[in-house]
């Protein structure tokens, strides 16, 4: 008897995905989780996950972030951003962002990296 797999169907933009429940978001956000620390990228010190079908992965707020989230990107492609940003207390910060998608379910890793004074 042979027996043969067939191939899983790729998944395209333009593909029509059902929503997940918290429970299966929180699996993919583990899964991706696991995925990085299989490659040995660098840990988020918060995730979150929401209804609104989003994974968000921050990082803190220290220079090494930049590194971080340069890593996640060459792992996970996606676009990188950075804007200039003043806190609520009005010090300047930069935020870093990398958005991609993870098994259809669209993420986000970044960073708010408070400036460094100007000497």
């Amino acid at each position: 008897m042979t027996s043969t797999a067939l191939p899983e169907p790729a998944i395209t933009a333009a593909s029509k995905l059902h929503r997940l429940s918290i429970g299966g978001l929180a699996a993919e956000a583990a899964a991706l989780l696991w995925d990085a620390e299989r490659r040995e990228l660098p840990t988020p010190g918060y995730f979150a996950v929401s209804s609104t079908q989003s994974l968000d992965f921050q990082f803190p707020d220290n220079k090494a972030s930049f590194g971080a989230l340069a890593q996640w990107l060459e792992a996970f492609g996606g676009t990188i951003t950075a804007n200039d940003i003043r806190r609520e207390d009005g010090t300047p910060a930069r935020l870093c962002r990398v958005t991609f998608t993870y098994h259809g379910v669209p993420a986000e890793a970044y960073a708010i990296v408070t400036a460094e004074p100007a000497t």
